[in-house]
């Protein structure tokens, strides 16, 4: 079967949830079964190696029986996270993006198997970038697998290069990290007491510590400044109660006021400063400032690689930076957004959850309904359509997502897949 060529994108990185969060962490998280759509030419749909795409959701293969709480989409590889803390994975594993043993020639890549981690470890939630994942126990240590990448190549995951199975990368002494997110080649912590620490590429500013003439693979101060975990500070002592990370980008949400800072890739706007300044150390957006109104209902990010979107207290979503391929969701005829504007199409509907790739978008209502636009090429929207971009909201649904009978819990948007976590109406 032959190999496609990967393509940079971003792991979706999404946000919300029905349960009551603690830092963004949901307290208590509903299980269900695993769908997915679009490309799965390196095996990321986890339909079998007969399947290379998919127009509308289907089953994944290996998770049968298996309580699943959490889905997240890479580049090309996708992660699940059961019940019972363990994880697996499938797809494209080239640069070690799946965390065991799997090639393309003995079919292990197109299954969902189990990640071999410490018997004593409990995973508590799972992040993935183009072409690494990360996942952070129950004790709040951080492991991954994988590499990043930059405009030149491989990183490497550590200064001593990348790793094909996990490994110890963020182990703190006085606190527990408690979220985790990935952008394509950088990876977010926020911790229990409110601190941030980041680490991967920094060369768009996505880390928030690094200054420009240090972004590129650190400079003279080497790899290990930018693959090493570090904290990012603000002149004033600030602390977090959410992350979030889009492709070359991070939204974080303060703990004791509404105030949102961002920092990273802002060349259409998708920071919502109202500029296109790339900031590589936070900076407050006003305009998400201003649309975070409830403090026990935080704003809700999600950010691909030139757009952003945001579901607030209210289920309103609001769409800001690129327009082309209709991924804002503002239909015919919209322009680039540098400040958030709401999507109207999607009416009186409340949404619960947001998600974004590299050029499309999806968001969760409160009633378990999946809404997704922007680019139809990939088949990631669930249209049924072959190439169709997709201006404005449509529902999603299928013979294995009937409306009637199931309610979604998350999406997950990858490079060219989308991920559907779902269960049966009570």
């Amino acid at each position: 079967m032959p190999r496609v060529q990967k393509r940079k994108a971003p792991a979706s990185k999404s946000a919300g949830n029905k349960k009551k969060a603690v830092n963004g962490i949901e307290s208590e998280k509903p299980s269900g079964f695993v769908l997915s759509m679009g490309q799965g030419d390196t095996g990321q749909l986890g339909q079998g190696d007969e399947v290379f795409e998919r127009k509308k959701p289907g089953f994944v293969k290996g998770l049968d029986d298996i309580q699943i709480v959490q889905i997240v989409a890479g580049g090309m590889h996708s992660l699940a996270l059961s019940s019972t803390g363990q994880v697996y994975s499938w797809g494209c594993n080239d640069e070690g993006a799946l965390g065991r043993q799997a090639t393309q020639n003995d079919g292990d890549e197109w299954l969902a198997k189990k990640v071999e981690l410490p018997d004593d470890v409990h995973v508590a939630m799972v992040s993935a970038g183009d072409s690494h994942s990360a996942a952070v126990t129950s004790t709040g240590t951080v492991y991954a697998w994988g590499t990043y990448r930059d405009i030149s190549g491989q990183v490497g995951l550590r200064p001593d290069g990348k790793k094909s199975a996990p490994v110890e990368i963020l182990n703190l002494t006085n606190a527990k990290v408690t979220k985790i997110v990935s952008g394509n080649d950088h990876t977010v912590a926020l911790t229990e007491s409110g601190d941030i620490y980041t680490w991967g590429c920094a060369d768009q500013g996505q880390l928030g510590r690094v200054a420009g003439y240090f972004s590129s693979r650190g400079g003279r101060r080497g790899l290990e400044f930018v693959l090493v975990p570090r904290i990012v500070r603000l002149r004033r002592e600030t602390k977090f109660k959410d992350v979030f990370a889009g492709s070359f980008c991070t939204f974080a949400v303060a703990k004791d006021s509404a105030i949102v800072y961002v920092w990273g890739l802002n060349n259409y706007g998708q920071l919502a400063t109202g500029d296109t300044d790339s900031p590589y150390f936070p900076k407050k957006s006003q305009a998400l400032s201003d649309l975070n109104t409830d403090t026990d209902c935080p704003i809700r990010i999600a950010s691909g690689q030139h757009h952003s979107i945001f579901s607030t207290a209210d289920g309103k979503v609001y769409s800001v930076g690129r327009a082309d391929y209709g991924r804002l969701g503002l239909g015919e005829g919209a322009t680039h957004q540098n400040l958030p504007t709401e999507v109207g199409a999607l009416g009186d509907h409340k949404v619960q959850q947001v998600s974004c790739g590299e050029v499309v978008s999806f968001a969760v209502t409160e009633e378990g309904q999946l809404h997704s636009w922007g680019m139809g090429s990939c088949l990631q929207l669930g249209s049924g359509n072959d190439d169709d971009d997709v201006l404005s909201p449509i529902l999603v649904e299928g013979k294995n997502l009937v409306v009637t009978e199931h309610e979604v819990l998350n999406v997950e948007a990858g490079g060219q897949h989308t991920l559907i976590l779902a269960r049966k109406k009570s």
